[in-house]
């Protein structure tokens, strides 16, 4: 199974996960702070997240630095005034530390990120964007809604957003039930944009499409 089909197999996984959980209390997918990116793994499959944010101030910088090293309580003791005083790089990045794998240093508040999540994305800042499809694709802290999900998501596309863009490519390449038709065209589309920037897996997408 190449890695397109196999992402797309475990987000359903993902799904039906959060779905389940939801009925008595929450979600519970499993989160893994990355050193530049948190994500969300199921199987031996681990899926993007958003980006933690390294291009504010040198006072921001330092927070992404410890959160980075796993320091998370020095972390949060950074990015919680700079993201009250509008850091939109510093919302985003508490809104990860508040999804739950800070190792207790910060309590899981899927509430929590979402705000947080919120006023980043509210300055146009694309990762978040990201993640707040993302919580609302797995259900984490919101109903599950698969349209508002997108909607944030194509957002973070549009601003440019690597991961984003991928995203789109490979739900337009194998389809989403009613709401996404199977098209080509499209997932050539965000595949290019996607593969522009780096991204291995569009470009190993469109090598098989020649």
């Amino acid at each position: 199974m190449d890695t397109m089909m196999r992402n797309h197999h475990s987000l359903l996984v993902l799904y039906f996960a959060c779905f389940i959980m939801s009925q008595i209390g929450g979600c519970a997918t499993p989160l893994r702070m990355q050193k530049s990116s948190v994500e969300i793994v199921a199987g031996d499959v681990s899926m993007h997240f958003g980006d933690i944010d390294k291009t504010g101030g040198a006072e921001s910088r330092l927070g992404a630095e410890a959160q980075e090293a796993g320091d998370y309580a020095k972390a949060f003791k950074i990015f919680k005034p700079l993201a009250e005083q509008g850091d939109a790089g510093a919302q985003n990045n508490l809104g990860h530390l508040y999804l739950g794998d800070a190792q207790g240093a910060v309590p899981q508040d899927f509430a929590e990120a979402l705000k947080w999540y919120s006023k980043a994305a509210a300055q146009y800042h694309a990762s978040a964007h990201f993640s707040i499809g993302m919580l609302h694709l797995l259900g984490m802290g919101v109903p599950r809604d698969e349209y508002e999900a997108f909607k944030w998501i194509r957002k973070s596309a549009e601003q440019g957003y690597e991961y984003a863009q991928h995203f789109l490519g490979n739900a337009y390449a194998n389809g989403w039930g009613k709401m996404i038709p199977q098209d080509d065209a499209e997932a050539i589309y965000w595949m290019r944009r996607a593969a522009a920037q780096g991204n291995l897996d569009a470009q190993r997408y469109l090598l098989k499409k020649k």
